[in-house]
């Protein structure tokens, strides 16, 4: 009899922690062109574009944008931009941050960046498409 009530107890508490288990929607996949949305063509986080200023070495800046206000209207709030060079990951870019980043260089140097976005729940969405840039 006890061991009825010890087994029944158990196998309830069991069902109401899974129960209240909250499943977590993905965020919308970046592989194909950073479609989050494939359908409406649309770049939700791009390299808009790099510079190449010359001090005593070479220094690349890259500028990253993002259209914050298409992702809210998804429904999700995006924490921080990973950036990822060369397949490795590199840091990462906040919302109050300047979305510029510096990279030493040399001459024929060939850096591929990649991003992804993260969001409140530390949710991470798939890889962009590479950016392939080629220091002169």
């Amino acid at each position: 009899m006890f061991n009825c009530k010890f087994i029944l107890i158990i196998t309830s508490c069991f069902v109401l922690v899974f129960l209240s288990c909250k499943k977590y929607e993905t965020l919308p996949e970046l592989d194909l062109g950073n479609n989050m949305n494939p359908e409406a063509g649309i770049e939700y986080v791009k390299l808009d574009s790099t510079r190449i200023y010359y001090a005593p070495n070479k220094i690349l800046k890259s500028y990253v944008s993002i259209k914050a206000n298409l992702i809210s209207d998804m429904g999700f709030a995006y924490k921080r931009i990973n950036v990822y060079k060369n397949g490795l990951y590199g840091g990462y870019l906040t919302p109050t941050s300047t979305k510029t980043y510096l990279d030493n260089v040399v001459s024929g140097q060939v850096l591929k960046f990649e991003y992804t976005v993260v969001d409140t729940d530390e949710r991470e969405s798939k890889k962009s498409l590479p950016y392939i840039v080629t220091i002169p």
